[in-house]
């Protein structure tokens, strides 16, 4: 069997090749190409890196709650007047913490493989229930076991748990069940930041690339040239993004928008408050009688200019 041809991706993301068997059978072997085997390792390697900085995170909170509720402990007890070993309530917080340290990397790896989202909400809460209610009785496991060993070694008598069984097990699942949610959200906020980051990096390259940038209003996204940008008017929580004669709604800011644009080569000034004008698209500026300005494009738009920004304008006195 000899290779017959070969068929790169436009985008070289993959290399199909194809053989033919002396049979007359054709077969395809598809390949990833090395820029793209470079990509993933790089995107696996910011995975694991973020997991760890999430994992230091956590421990380091863990940390600071088992102070805060063994010194409460320890407080209220004074105050009541009771008297009991000072190390118990040490040993039991920081038991408590390691078990849930224990388990911090498979709700990494749960999270990282069914992260939700509007489409798969329905199956992945499921989930996520049965997840926590898994991660109750493993952190209890963990933790009573730990107890076990300490007070047999330090205390010379094992430790007792459970009175009421389903009693203190929902006990333990409630305070769990909120723990596991609190990570869970925590995750899933990191991860949107950093999907937020890696397509601000891919919008930037875009605009230095193309000189396009990228809008997006809901679930569309517009690549508009950059060259025809005119102004933009903030409305709200939008922006009204005038390009080539025709109006583009784009959920972000003007600051965002005029970042975009110099990524892109356009020089944007800002006149006002609630506008971002291409520099190269004004003809004319007069002043007004209150004194702001009056600001006059190619296409015969005009717009107001405030006073604050006057210094900006062109050829400002």
């Amino acid at each position: 069997m000899a290779v017959d041809k070969f068929r790169s991706s436009g985008r070289h993301e993959r290399v199909d090749i194809y053989f033919t068997t002396k049979s007359g059978m054709i077969l395809c072997m598809t390949l990833a190409s090395p820029e793209n085997n470079q990509q993933l390792e790089s995107s696996r390697k910011a995975d694991r890196r973020q997991d760890w900085i999430v994992f230091g995170i956590i421990v380091a909170i863990g940390l600071i709650m088992m102070v805060v509720n063994a010194t409460s402990i320890l407080t209220e007890a004074q105050r009541d007047g009771e008297t009991f070993n000072t190390a118990i309530p040490w040993i039991t917080e920081l038991t408590s913490a390691l078990g849930t340290f224990t388990l911090v990397p498979a709700i990494l790896w749960l999270v990282r493989r069914n992260p939700i989202n509007i489409e798969n909400w329905w199956r992945v809460l499921p989930l996520y229930f049965l997840a926590s209610a898994a991660f109750s009785a493993a952190h209890v496991t963990i933790m009573v076991w730990l107890r076990k060993l300490i007070f047999t070694a330090y205390f010379g008598h094992t430790y007792i748990f459970f009175g009421d069984f389903l009693r203190e097990s929902l006990y333990e699942f409630r305070k769990d069940f909120m723990t596991f949610a609190t990570f869970v959200v925590v995750l899933h906020m990191v991860q949107a930041l950093r999907d937020q980051a890696r397509e601000l990096a891919a919008a930037k390259a875009e605009a230095q690339r193309s000189g396009r940038f990228v809008l997006k209003c809901g679930g569309r996204t517009m690549w508009i040239d950059a060259n025809a940008f005119n102004y933009a008017q903030a409305a709200g929580n939008y922006v009204e993004v005038i390009a080539g004669g025709t109006t583009h709604l784009a959920r972000m800011s003007l600051t965002a928008l005029d970042t975009r644009l110099k990524e892109a080569g356009i020089e944007a000034i800002r006149t006002h408050r609630s506008y971002l004008v291409n520099r190269n698209s004004i003809v004319e500026i007069s002043p007004t009688k209150d004194g702001d300005v009056k600001i006059t494009l190619s296409d015969g738009v005009q717009l107001p200019g405030s006073r604050r920004y006057r210094d900006r304008l062109p050829n400002a006195a």
